[in-house]
């Protein structure tokens, strides 16, 4: 691997240790180091060599900062930039202009940071490297597609997604709410060439009442039904040639399971008050926010089904599994709320971010917005300060024991929140007994056992 550190030569010396440290990290890691100490001299460099990464002290961009990321980015648009600031504030023109953004790292955590960072720009060349040529726009230094973050578990997610879009299996996508099914489920259709130029069709299983449910997802007949005055396609038939996505799928009652694995198995559907068969060449995919083997056991879902639908899986961590990724979240949502409702922020506080990272509750990112959301309202000054943050938590907490959670999305806790709580307070009352703890919450001990690992609950007592 080959860098670029970018850094000023201040007068003073201050930031010399922490650059010689930064070069030597580098080194020992097995990468080439190129010394700049200019942004045109570093574009220059950019220009005549591929690096992996540029490392750069904002002492030398400032009000240049839009300038070279424009310039960098038209002479490579996958070039990483890393920035390193003395003052403990993020500049707001990095939530306007990200594209190139790999981290942003306070001077004296540089060395701290440097190993993990070079192990992810290793997982981000890498992904790079193996995408396919017309996956690698997708790719950017910061994301993928419609995703941000950079931490391994996307990394993961990212090498997923691309190569089950070259295949036509069935996936079945799981995590949180709020953490980018549907997203996922649109980039696979989106990347498969056999089907992105046909339809998309999704259907939430949960929002539809069960006697709609059978009619929405198989179409009816004239007559099929008081009312039915005509005869009508349902989700399947439209999805013929493209892609049908079934979320909350956990959620569908057990007698459309049983029709829904006849159609995954005969590739058919009939209508309601229909007798003829008719074919449909969907690829499925599908997705939910619970444990469905906790559902298989407790007799709510099909094993069968669960087995033809479980072909692939896709499992997306929670904002509390990838806290690397709230830096990059963070700027790209103030960014972008303060486009739309035409704010000012002139810098980010460092230690914001740290508090943002530092919430357990935190699952997803429309609660990190609602968060963001709030900060900025809240502020009373162009600079977003952590002060301000911890107003709006303590607005929380003070709505909290008046049974609200303003924080969430919609002022509703996600389930995996209330669960994860509630486990909680089961072990800590019944002072870790797995078999009361179980019996309790009307679950098995397996399946408890999967959620104390999935929350990184401890376990003791009696088993």
């Amino acid at each position: 691997m080959k860098f670029l550190i970018g850094y000023s030569p201040d007068s003073t010396g201050r930031n010399k240790p922490f650059i010689n440290g930064l070069k030597q990290i580098l080194n020992k890691s097995g990468g080439e180091v190129t010394l700049s100490k200019s942004w045109m001299s570093a574009l220059g460099y950019a220009s005549v060599e591929n690096y992996s990464a540029i490392w750069i002290d904002w002492d030398i961009l400032k009000k240049y900062y839009s300038q070279f990321h424009q310039k960098l980015y038209r002479l490579n648009k996958h070039l990483p930039i890393i920035i390193f600031i003395g003052n403990g504030q993020i500049d707001g023109q990095m939530c306007a202009t990200n594209d190139l953004l790999f981290s942003v790292v306070p001077f004296n955590q540089l060395e701290e940071k440097a190993e993990e960072l070079v192990d992810r720009l290793r997982l981000y060349s890498e992904l790079l490297s193996e995408a396919p040529d017309d996956v690698k726009r997708f790719i950017r230094p910061g994301g993928f597609g419609p995703f941000i973050g950079n931490s391994p578990q996307m990394f993961e997610v990212y090498h997923r997604i691309i190569k089950v879009s070259r295949t036509d299996f069935t996936v079945l996508i799981t995590g949180d709410s709020g953490t980018g099914k549907e997203l996922v489920a649109k980039t696979i259709h989106e990347l498969s060439s056999e089907r992105n130029g046909n339809r998309f069709v999704s259907l939430n299983c949960a929002a539809i009442p069960d006697n709609l449910l059978e009619s929405e997802l198989f179409g009816y007949e004239k007559g099929a039904f008081t009312g039915a005055n005509q005869s009508k396609p349902g989700k399947f038939e439209l999805a013929h040639h493209g892609t049908m996505f079934l979320d909350e799928i956990g959620d569908m009652p057990l007698n459309l399971q049983a029709k829904l694995l006849r159609v995954l198995e005969n590739r058919t559907i009939e209508r309601l008050g229909g007798t003829d068969p008719k074919e449909v060449d969907v690829r499925l995919l599908a997705a939910t926010n619970q444990d469905i083997n906790s559902l298989v056991e407790e007799g709510n879902f099909r094993s069968e089904l669960h087995y033809r639908l479980n072909v692939i899986p896709i499992s997306l961590p929670s904002l509390v599994n990838r806290k690397d990724d709230i830096l990059l979240l963070a700027l790209h949502i103030i960014g972008k709320l303060t486009k739309k409702n035409s704010r000012l922020v002139q810098s980010v506080d460092w230690k914001l971010i740290k508090g943002l990272q530092n919430l357990e509750m935190l699952g997803n990112v429309r609660e990190l917005e609602n968060i963001l959301i709030r900060v900025i309202f809240n502020s009373k000054q162009p600079n977003l300060m952590k002060r301000t943050l911890l107003d709006v938590l303590e607005e929380f907490e003070k709505n909290q024991h008046s049974d609200k959670q303003p924080i969430f999305d919609q002022n509703i806790p996600p389930l995996w929140y209330v669960e994860k709580n509630a486990i909680q307070d089961a072990m800590g009352i019944l002072n870790g007994n797995i078999s009361k703890v179980s019996s309790h919450l009307k679950i098995s001990r397996a399946a408890l056992y999967r959620k104390i690992k999935k929350y990184s609950l401890k376990e003791s007592g009696d088993r």
